[in-house]
């Protein structure tokens, strides 16, 4: 053995010995936790409120799947520091299902904690806001401060309500990176760039200082039709004129300086907001109209909508009778071997694929996928597993979330059917790969490599040596062979000519709006008309199939951890506020640049990444 093996392997078994000590003080607190929630636990499940309105308030960013694995989530919650993410399924639920309830007089946005979410998740959210009102029943929105997200999905109540003292921010849409080239060249790094198509540009900060003149073009292509559905929502939700929002984002500070910088005032006067209401007032307003809570805390009749949800989800009858749709969530970069929720695992998705392929109940596979790629090796373990999942002559339905591009597309393009939205961002078909080297580096500090091998490539692909021409030229033909074999196969599962599939692809990136019309998706819609599309493929009628979200098996005590956690919720025993401060926001962003970095594990270090991500 290795000096560097065993020395890894010590560090292994450290961190293993590390993580199953916290995981024994858990288990620790999660007693005492649980002795204290079983005294608070009534004899029965308290029953809904005769008449409450629903709560709506989602906390930190809107997601199609959490993240993290269940353990870790489920202590979070009982320790009072819960994942700052909501499941936007169960938003779009509880509206759905308090439509027609009797006992649900109306609804109430909180929208204070929401901290952002892509275009598509909160159209889904405004659409089922919309779909609430048409029951005849007013929702409320409320917040301190709007941000551009969550003022669309505010934009749709018959009532925006705001604090005084804060403000609706519309500042555009924009798709900004940093760009390292000088930096590189002063720290004397070569960092090899390999890529196929002309508008793949992940590469580019590693090679330009400034954005190519091709990435500027595709990209305010996207970024003006997401704009310009992001301006047409709010308009004809707000009845104010999509040039008037377009001008307010582009002479803000003009507004302001009308309005002598009252910021509230000016929204307003804009009609963007109704009415301004400090929190005691919104809350005597509330409860004016739904009556007093029975607290004594001047507060409203109102139900948050995770307790709601799960009472209605016990109440409801047993469905174990019914065919299944399986739907499984692909979020998240897409990276080689085993990965936790809120990444795409090559081995772990498939799994969950596998799973679904193999249970008899199922009668087709909708994948729901919001990436913006990663792992080309990945991203083919897992299209395997679909192929055999088709081979079984089920049906294959993709329904595309708010990215679904690069390696993202790729898992979706074999579907029978695709589905997305207008402001989903996809295409990017291209692929790239990187390989710094760092010899130039090592040279200034007086460090030198040098040696023998029995071939031309041996040691070429060191990062402390400079790669000769042949290296070059081995992972160039490696990547132009991927995607060669992307473009294959999206023109064999599109039924389209290869040249055509070339000329869309070269790593641009394409809204929903463009993409439909070139052929990258088929129709428009959510995941319940995707999964609506999945039973009528599978030839079943309504009301006899049930939807099931395929997850990761869990162990018996972390499926009773995660029981405890929902059962608090249930009887009302909430967690404190998560923290929101400068510092968690800046703890959170370092983490999640060190987890985009751990995700670039390709074995062959080809990539299918896109970045488009919009700000």
């Amino acid at each position: 053995m290795s000096e560097t093996s065993a020395i890894s392997k010590m560090f292994r078994y450290l961190w293993l010995a590390i993580d199953g000590f916290r995981k024994l003080l858990h288990l620790a607190l999660l007693l005492v936790l649980f002795s204290v929630l079983l005294l608070a636990i009534p004899s029965e499940m308290p029953r809904l409120p005769q008449q409450a309105a629903l709560v709506i308030k989602p906390t930190g960013v809107l997601v199609d799947e959490l993240s993290g694995d269940a353990f870790d989530r489920a202590m979070a919650e009982l320790q009072g520091s819960p994942v700052r993410e909501t499941l936007v399924r169960d938003i779009v639920a509880a509206l759905d299902a308090a439509r027609d309830d009797p006992n649900v007089p109306g609804v109430v946005l909180e929208l204070g904690a929401l901290s952002g979410g892509g275009l598509t998740k909160l159209y889904a959210v405004g659409d089922a806001v919309r779909r609430f009102r048409e029951s005849g029943k007013p929702v409320y929105a409320y917040s301190g401060f709007y941000s551009q997200g969550s003022y669309l999905i505010a934009s749709q109540a018959d009532e925006v309500w705001m604090d005084p003292n804060g403000g609706v921010f519309l500042s555009g849409f924009g798709n900004y990176r940093a760009y390292y080239r000088e930096a590189i060249d002063k720290l004397s790094i070569d960092w090899n760039v390999f890529r196929a198509g002309s508008y793949k540009s992940f590469g580019e900060p590693y090679t330009r200082n400034d954005m190519s003149p091709e990435s500027r073009e595709a990209s305010l292509a996207w970024l003006n039709d997401l704009w310009s559905l992001y301006l047409t929502g709010v308009s004809e939700a707000r009845g104010v004129e999509a040039a008037s929002l377009e001008r307010l984002a582009d002479t803000l500070g003009a507004a302001l300086s009308e309005a002598d910088g009252n910021w509230a005032t000016m929204a307003v006067d804009v009609g963007l907001v109704d009415r301004l209401v400090t929190p005691p007032a919104k809350r005597a307003a509330l409860a004016s109209e739904f009556g007093a809570d029975d607290d004594g805390e001047g507060s409203y009749n109102g139900i948050a909508f995770e307790t709601y949800l799960a009472n209605r989800q016990l109440q409801e009858p047993a469905a174990n009778e019914r065919a299944k749709i399986a739907v499984v969530v692909a979020s998240g970069p897409v990276v080689n071997g085993e990965a936790p929720p809120g990444q795409i695992g090559g081995d772990s998705t498939a799994a969950l694929i596998r799973a679904a392929r193999l249970d008899d109940e199922v009668q087709a596979l909708v994948l729901r996928v919001d990436s913006g790629g990663g792992s080309v090796f990945a991203s083919d373990v897992i299209q395997a597993e679909i192929a055999a999942f088709k081979a079984t002559d089920r049906p294959y339905v993709a329904s595309m979330g708010s990215v679904a591009a690069s390696a993202g597309y790729w898992l979706a393009a074999s579907a029978d059917r695709i589905y997305a939205s207008p402001a989903t961002i996809t295409g990017s078909i291209g692929v790239i790969g990187m390989f710094p080297t760092f010899q130039r580096s090592l040279d200034r500090l007086g460090i030198h490599i040098d040696g023998v091998g029995t071939s031309g490539l041996a040691g070429q692909f060191r990062p402390d040596t400079a790669m000769s021409d042949e290296a070059r030229l081995v992972i160039q033909q490696l990547i132009q062979a991927d995607y060669d074999r992307f473009i294959g196969g999206v023109a064999e599962f599109r039924g389209m000519e290869v040249s055509a599939v070339d000329a869309i692809a070269q790593g641009r990136v394409w809204s929903g709006e463009d993409a439909i019309e070139i052929g990258l998706i088929d129709e428009f819609g959510e995941i319940d008309v995707a999964v609506q599309a999945a039973a009528d493929l599978a030839g079943l009628e309504p009301g006899s199939y049930r939807t099931a979200y395929v997850e990761p098996p869990r162990s018996p005590f972390e499926d009773w951890l995660v029981q405890l956690a929902q059962t608090g919720a249930r009887i009302g025993v909430y967690a404190p506020e998560p923290r929101d401060d400068l510092f968690k926001r800046a703890s959170d962003w370092l983490a999640n640049q060190a987890t985009w970095l751990a995700s670039l594990n390709d074995p062959k270090g080809s990539y299918s990444i896109c970045f488009c991500v919009v700000r």
